[in-house]
C-alpha cells in the first residue's frame, strides 16, 4: 500500500475527484425548487385558493381579470393556476425553464461571485 502513495498518478486522480467533487456541488443544485412539475402534480382539481398558497407561497404575479395566478421562480420555472367563480382550481400548468442548461450553470456561478 505504501508504493501506491509514492505513485504520481494517484495523486493526480485524487486531486481530480476533488475537483470534480467541488465543481458538482457548487453546480449542481440538490434539489428542486418550490416551483417544479412535482409541485404542479401536487395541486389538485377543487383545491382552494388558500390550499394553494399553502402549497406553493404566495405569488409575486397575479392576473386576477381572468382569475389565474402565476408563481415562477429564479430560473423561470412557471406554475400557472386557473381558478373558477368559487375560488377552486379549475386548471393547472407548469412551463419548464427555457433556459438551456449551459445558461442555468452560468447564472448560478454569477450568483456565487457578484
Amino acid at each position: 500500500m505504501r508504493w501506491l502513495l509514492k505513485r504520481w498518478w494517484f495523486w493526480a486522480g485524487t486531486g481530480f475527484m476533488l475537483v470534480a467533487v467541488c465543481g458538482g456541488y457548487l453546480l449542481i443544485p440538490v434539489g428542486q425548487g418550490g416551483i417544479s412539475q412535482a409541485a404542479c402534480d401536487r395541486i389538485k382539481l377543487g383545491m382552494s385558493e388558500e390550499q394553494v398558497i399553502e402549497l406553493l407561497g404566495r405569488a409575486r404575479k397575479t392576473n386576477r381579470g381572468y382569475a389565474t395566478i402565476r408563481w415562477d421562480d429564479e430560473d423561470h420555472n412557471e406554475i400557472f393556476v386557473k381558478f373558477d367563480e368559487t375560488q377552486h382550481v379549475s386548471g393547472k400548468y407548469f412551463a419548464a425553464t427555457p433556459l438551456s442548461l449551459f445558461e442555468l450553470m452560468s447564472r448560478r456561478v454569477r450568483a456565487l461571485w457578484p
